[in-house]
């Protein structure tokens, strides 16, 4: 199954063998010559839980969504399918990543169903209260500060907008030696709190499995959150 060789094939793209602390920072924000092919093979590991966070985003006819830590943009076009007359916006701040999401959807740009932004999510490029629904895959465990994240977060949602982050659990990203470098998950109480300490409402989480990665030998639980929160 493919996550049963995830790490195999992003060890690949690395000439040389990597440390522990240069595919933490890979993953975070993919960077130089290997950015493209990193950013490929998180879309391979991270294609089942993308679908799982939109299946209980519930989106609707002329929404306005926006992607935090987009990446490539390579499954941008998996939120237009869901409803009509969508306007999706997209963030990242690798400037790699803005560039080739810039190329795989200049379709949708040009159409202007669709904005894309190099930056941070401490400070979005966009207007206060024009979001309907924000959500992030496996980026809030680099959150140094999650309050600056989530005010802006909090700012460009409208009154009862909702931010869905979606999460590997704890002991999955304890069993992988790389996450001891920037890395931090959350249990569904422990988001929580954060949430609610920066004007949110935690509402709602989902556990997600998918099938056990391998990792020199020794095989780890693929679990995940959806953590799903309402603006106050």
């Amino acid at each position: 199954m493919e996550n049963q060789s995830f790490m195999q094939r992003l060890l690949s793209v690395f000439r040389s063998g990597p440390t522990d602390k240069d595919i933490a920072a890979q993953l975070r924000k993919p960077s130089g010559k290997m950015a493209l092919q990193v950013a490929n093979k998180m879309n391979e590991s991270n294609a089942g839980l993308y679908n799982f966070v939109l299946d209980h985003m519930d989106i609707l006819n002329s929404q306005v969504i926006m992607e935090i830590g987009c990446a490539n943009g390579k499954f941008l076009e998996k939120i237009h399918a869901k409803a009509r007359d969508v306007q999706v916006y997209g963030l990242d701040y690798s400037p790699e990543m803005f560039a080739e999401a810039k190329r795989l959807n200049r379709q949708k740009l040009d159409a202007g169903g669709l904005g894309l932004y190099l930056g941070s999510s401490e400070a979005i490029p966009l207007a206060s209260g024009i979001v309907d629904q924000a959500f992030c895959i496996n980026v809030v465990y680099f959150w140094e500060a999650p309050v600056d994240h989530l005010r802006e977060i909090h700012r460009v949602l409208k009154p009862g907008g909702r931010f869905y982050a979606a999460v590997r659990t704890p002991e999955t990203l304890g069993k992988m030696p790389f996450t001891r470098y920037g890395f931090k998950s959350y249990e569904p109480e422990q988001w929580k709190k954060v949430v609610e300490a920066n004007n949110f409402r935690f509402t709602n989480s989902w556990a997600f499995t998918e099938p056990d990665l391998e990792i020199k030998g020794e095989k780890i639980p693929m679990k995940s959150y959806c953590f799903e929160a309402v603006k106050l």
